[in-house]
C-alpha cells in the first residue's frame, strides 16, 4: 500500500517539476550571450577600452570613453573606485610621444599641455646711434615670460610679457617710458595642415607697439615647416602688423611687412643648431627696410625642458640718417618647460 501512495505522488508531482527545469535552462541558454561572450556586432575598440592609450576619444565615442547606449567596461584599475579623481590629463598623449628632436615637432604643442618660457635678454645698440632728438640710445636688459596653453592639437592660445624686469643705460632705451611693455600681448596659432613632410600654420596676435602713448599693433601672420631629412628642417613665415591709431611720428612704420627664412639642423638627438634670415620694411616705404640675421642652439631635457640660447643683429645693410630702426643687435637665453 505504501509503495503504491508512493509510486502515485510520484507520478502527480513529477512533471511540473521537469517542466520548470527545462524552462529555466532555455532562460539559461537565452540569456548567456548577453552576460557571457561578446555578441557578433561587438566592435574591437570596446574590447580593447580597457587596455587603450590615453588619446583623445573618437567622436563616435563618449568623453568617457565608452560608447553610447553600451554598459560601462570594466574599471582598468579594480583599486580605483568609480568617480574617484584621475591626475592624468584626460586628451592629452603621454610625454613619450612628443619628440626630443625639435625638427620633428609639430608646430603647435598638443592639446592639454602648458608651455611656460622664460627669457632673458640683452638689447644692445650701436654706440654711435643717436636718437632723434640727438640723444644718446643705450643698452638695455629685461627678463620676461611667455605661457602657451594647447587648446586642441592643433590650435594653441599664448600670452607674453618680454618686460616683466627691465633696466638699461643712457638717456633712452628700451626700457624707458615710452617703451617700457613694448611687445605685451595675447594670440593664438592654427595649425592648418599637417604632415611628416608638410605643416602650415596661421596665427593673429594683438599687443602694445608703444607704451606712452599707450599704442595697440594687430598681427597676422603665417608659417611653414617643411621636413627635407629625418634631421634638416626649413621654416618659412610671412607676417603683417597694423598700428592702431600710431602717434604722427610713427606714421611711415605703422604698416610693416616681415618675413623669415630659417634653417634648423639636428645635429644630436638633444642638440640643434639653426640659422635665420628677417627681412622687412613698412608697406610703401621700402627705403626702411632691415635684413636681421640671427643663430642659435637649444638642447632638450629629454621630453620636459629645452634651454636655448642665441644671438644677432638688427639689420645687416648699411643704415642711414632718416631711418627710423634703431641699429645693434641682441643676445637671448631662454629656458622652456612643457607642463
Amino acid at each position: 500500500m505504501r509503495i503504491f501512495v508512493v509510486v502515485c505522488a510520484w507520478l502527480l508531482l513529477a512533471p511540473p517539476r521537469v517542466a520548470a527545469a527545462a524552462e529555466g535552462a532555455a532562460d539559461a541558454g537565452a540569456a548567456e550571450p548577453d552576460s557571457g561572450a561578446p555578441s557578433g556586432d561587438a566592435s574591437p575598440d570596446a574590447a580593447a577600452a580597457p587596455d587603450a592609450s590615453p588619446t583623445p576619444p573618437r567622436p563616435a565615442q563618449a568623453a568617457d570613453g565608452e560608447r553610447p547606449g553600451r554598459p560601462p567596461a570594466r574599471p582598468i584599475s579594480p583599486a580605483v573606485p568609480a568617480g574617484s579623481p584621475v591626475s592624468v590629463k584626460q586628451g592629452a598623449p603621454p610625454r613619450s610621444a612628443w619628440p626630443i628632436e625639435s625638427v620633428l615637432r609639430p608646430q603647435t604643442i598638443p592639446a592639454g599641455y602648458l608651455r611656460l618660457t622664460v627669457s632673458t635678454a640683452a638689447l644692445l645698440t650701436a654706440p654711435s646711434y643717436r636718437s632723434a632728438t640727438g640723444r644718446a640710445y643705450g643698452n638695455s636688459y629685461q627678463a620676461g615670460a611667455t605661457m602657451t596653453m594647447g587648446a586642441t592639437d592643433r590650435v594653441e592660445f599664448s600670452t607674453y610679457v618680454p618686460k616683466i624686469l627691465c633696466g638699461g643705460s643712457g638717456a633712452v632705451n628700451a626700457c624707458s617710458d615710452y617703451a617700457r611693455f613694448n611687445g605685451a600681448g595675447f594670440g593664438f596659432v592654427f595649425g592648418v595642415a599637417r604632415t611628416r613632410a608638410v605643416q602650415v600654420a596661421l596665427g593673429v596676435n594683438l599687443d602694445v607697439a608703444l607704451t606712452n602713448p599707450f599704442t595697440v599693433e594687430a598681427w597676422a601672420s603665417g608659417s611653414a615647416k617643411l621636413l627635407l631629412e629625418d634631421h634638416v628642417a626649413l621654416a618659412l613665415g610671412l607676417s603683417a602688423s597694423h598700428w592702431i591709431d600710431p602717434p604722427p611720428f610713427y606714421d611711415p612704420i605703422a604698416d610693416t611687412a616681415y618675413g623669415f627664412v630659417e634653417v634648423d639642423l639636428q645635429l644630436a638627438r638633444h642638440l640643434l643648431a639653426w640659422s635665420a634670415l628677417e627681412p622687412s620694411a613698412p608697406f610703401g616705404h621700402s627705403d626702411q627696410r632691415r635684413l636681421g640675421a640671427r643663430g642659435g642652439l637649444t638642447w632638450t631635457f629629454e621630453n620636459a625642458a629645452e634651454l636655448g640660447a642665441s644671438g644677432g643683429v638688427y639689420s645687416v645693410l648699411p643704415r642711414r640718417p632718416e631711418d627710423l630702426w634703431v641699429p645693434g643687435g641682441s643676445v637671448i637665453v631662454s629656458l622652456r618647460v612643457w607642463l
